[in-house]
């Protein structure tokens, strides 16, 4: 009873988040068995060292999700949230689909104005879910070519 009131308050699928753990358990099994985890399992400290890392962790979401990412500009005058513009060459402004986290975020995450997301959807705007700031450092490591601009001290991504 506890976990359908959790899901249903957190807007969660109890089906789909057993399927996860099934899914996560099957790909645990297989690198066992390929001899992937020298050490006891996944779930030794040797593999979690960098699990507290969220500098560490953004980067990799950021690597991982490229060249899915959006600049974010703090919210103006007129607008009280945080406006996202798609950095894919269109400059296309975009929205926090309203069932994510960040949706309405009325300022932005200390030291990011990037956001990494999953997925673009259109209805009658388009929305970005699955999203995440990241730090601009990790935007230079592992993102596209950019430009240095040493007279104006900009990169452009």
């Amino acid at each position: 009873q506890a976990e359908m009131s959790f899901c249903h308050k957190h807007s969660l699928s109890g089906k789909t988040l057993n399927m996860i753990a099934d899914v996560k358990q099957q790909l645990q099994d297989m690198l066992q068995d390929i001899g992937f985890f020298k050490h006891s399992g996944p779930k030794d400290p040797y593999y979690n060292a960098y699990s507290t890392n969220t500098h560490l962790l953004k980067a990799v979401l950021c690597a991982g999700l490229m060249p899915n990412i959006a600049r974010a500009e703090a919210p103006s005058p007129q607008s009280s949230q945080v406006r996202l513009y798609c950095s894919t060459g269109t400059g296309l402004q975009v929205y926090v689909h309203p069932s994510s986290l960040n949706h309405g975020l009325t300022r932005l995450p200390e030291g990011s104005q990037w956001f990494a997301y999953f997925e673009r959807v259109r209805t009658h705007r388009v929305y970005l879910r699955d999203s995440s700031s990241v730090p601009a450092i990790a935007i230079l490591l592992f993102g596209p070519d950019f430009n240095l601009q040493y007279t104006q001290k900009t990169v452009k991504v």
